[in-house]
């Protein structure tokens, strides 16, 4: 049960209810930790943070998805990173891409999985043509990937 004191309590039966100083210091004094007792045992009932989070939108009819998942060399690592950082920002600074994300696996730290976003097929055609896309071809060509499998998709479900 909670405890919310009245007033005779929180000042003490035998004070003097007058308007001095130290009565209002002490009531106040009071009343803030009855307050930031309140407060701390409200806490302990919100939900935590990942729950009280917006969930974002779900693929909507029309869209493209796009995942690739690709085992990258181990010796050419730091090269991959930097070249698919670049390839992320660019592809997120495109007209019609939605969602560009670079994933690692927890379970083996030379494979990536993209996870890609169009708002329909001409948007995905023109990431292919764009410049930060090239190097991801030319790193894939030139053995930096032991194996690289992308797989497209299209939305059903309206907005």
């Amino acid at each position: 049960s909670t405890y919310v004191p009245n007033i005779k309590n929180m000042i003490g039966r035998d004070q003097n209810l007058s308007l001095s100083h130290s009565s209002v210091t002490m009531i106040a004094s009071r009343i803030f930790a009855v307050i930031a007792l309140a407060a701390h045992q409200a806490s302990a009932f919100a939900p935590p943070p990942s729950l009280i989070t917006k969930r974002t939108s779900a693929l909507k009819a029309g869209e493209i998805g796009i995942i690739v998942e690709a085992d990258v060399v181990p010796e050419r690592m730091d090269e991959f990173l930097e070249m698919i950082e670049n390839n992320a920002k660019g592809s997120r600074d495109e007209p019609g891409c939605l969602r560009f994300d670079v994933l690692r696996s927890n379970d083996d730290p030379n494979k990536f999985i993209f996870y890609e976003v169009y708002a329909d097929a001409e948007a995905a055609a023109y990431h292919r043509e764009q410049p930060h896309f090239k190097p991801w071809t030319e790193f894939k060509e030139s053995g930096g990937v032991t194996s690289s499998v992308s797989k497209k998709a299209t939305g059903v479900f309206l907005p």
